[in-house]
Formats: C-alpha cells, structure tokens, sequence
C-alpha cells in the first residue's frame, strides 16, 4: 500500500508538471547514520516544495516519509576555495537556504519535525544543517536531534 501511494504521487507531479512553469530538483543526501533523498519543484524563484524518505543502511529503524519546504536567498556568497590548484577556481559560489521538514514512519507511529538551513556549493554540492524534534517511537531511532548532511542536488 504504501509503494502505491508513492507510485501514485510520482504519477500526479510528472503530469502536472507540463502545466506548469518551474524545475525539478532532486537532493540526494547522507551522514554517518542514515541515507535520505527528496524530490521538489520550484513553486517560485526562491521557494522550493517537496517530499523525500529517510532510510538507515543498517535497518535500525524504519523507513521515514517527509515534506519539506525551503527559501532560497537570489544573493550568491563567494567562498575562498580551500583547495588552491590550478584547474580549480579561486572563489565557489554558493546559495544559502532555509526552510522547515515534517516526517512520519507509517511503520511505527513515529514522527518528526524541524527547521533546515544549508549551502548549496557550485549548483551541485550542498551541506545541511537539520534539527529534528522528535516524538514517539522514533526516538531510538535517531541518536540525535542535530544533524549535519552532505550531498548532491540536480535540477531538470
């Protein structure tokens, strides 16, 4: 039942996605603990909407079903590159963001919230601060409420 529900959510964006104006953008993210991933689409410029899953390697946990929203600044920062080579650029751009999740195990009755804030470095690369105020039985599964994941975005 619940592969259905995803099916059909993936079915209802990929046909609504020709009435309207916008992109696609797929974050692939993970730490030490658990892999996650997120579909979304730009509602505006700035603001991006979406849904994802959290999944632990190890099947400690079950598997986590959330939405997001997040605010991306139009302002680009330029970073000193760490890295001095030279095939690389002096300076990476990157976008600042912040926004807000909700998440809900359908498995155990466990559930979370919190605010996001992160760095997308070079259109591709992001780091991702996560706070997750955890409630019922979720809370063995998350061994803490402060998160720090890294990953990959691709815009369509």
């Amino acid at each position: 039942m619940k592969k259905l529900m995803v099916v059909v959510l993936l079915l209802i964006m990929a046909l609504s996605q020709p009435a309207r104006a916008g992109k696609w953008n797929v974050w692939t993210y993970g730490d030490n603990e658990v892999v996650g991933a997120r579909i979304g689409w730009d509602l505006k410029e700035d603001i991006e909407i979406g849904f994802g899953s959290i999944w632990w390697p190890n099947d400690k946990a079950p598997q986590i079903y959330n939405v997001y929203g997040i605010y991306q600044w139009p302002d680009i920062v330029e970073i000193p590159n760490p890295i001095s080579l030279d095939f690389l650029p002096d300076t990476l751009e990157g976008k600042p963001y912040i926004g807000a999740q909700v998440g809900v195990s359908i498995d155990n009755d466990g559930s979370f919230a919190g605010p996001v804030a992160g760095l997308v470095l070079q259109d591709i690369w992001f780091v991702e601060y996560q706070y997750r105020s955890i409630g019922n039985k979720l809370e063995e599964s998350f061994n803490d409420e402060h998160k720090l994941v890294v990953g990959i975005k691709f815009e369509f």
